[in-house]
């Protein structure tokens, strides 16, 4: 099991139904939401030998906050250049060129 899966599954709130009590309906559902740091880091993210491996063995958690800032730049036409705050992946591939062999 990778880390981003392990936390995922381990940080969910499970709706169970409705439940009518005293003329009232009240939602149930299980909370399995992590509540400290310290819960993140005893996320158990596989077994090796036969032990649970957790995330505080393979990597660093800390609670930080960090202010949203320009996370893009993104060209529709790539002519014009705007600025954006939405969360997006940008990647700039280059394509080798293709080396040909001799007879």
């Amino acid at each position: 099991m990778d880390v981003k899966n392990a936390i995922a599954t381990n940080n969910v709130a499970t709706p169970l139904g409705e439940k009518v009590l005293n003329d009232k309906n009240y939602a149930l559902k299980t909370d399995h939401t992590y509540e400290s740091v310290e819960d993140i880091r005893r996320t158990v993210t596989g077994m090796r030998n036969d032990y649970p491996v957790f995330v505080k063995d393979i990597a660093q958690v800390k609670d930080i906050f960090k202010e949203k800032e320009l996370l893009a730049i993104q060209s529709e036409d790539l002519h014009t250049v705007e600025e954006s705050t939405q969360q997006i992946v940008y990647l700039t591939i280059y394509k080798k060129k293709r080396q040909m062999q001799s007879e």
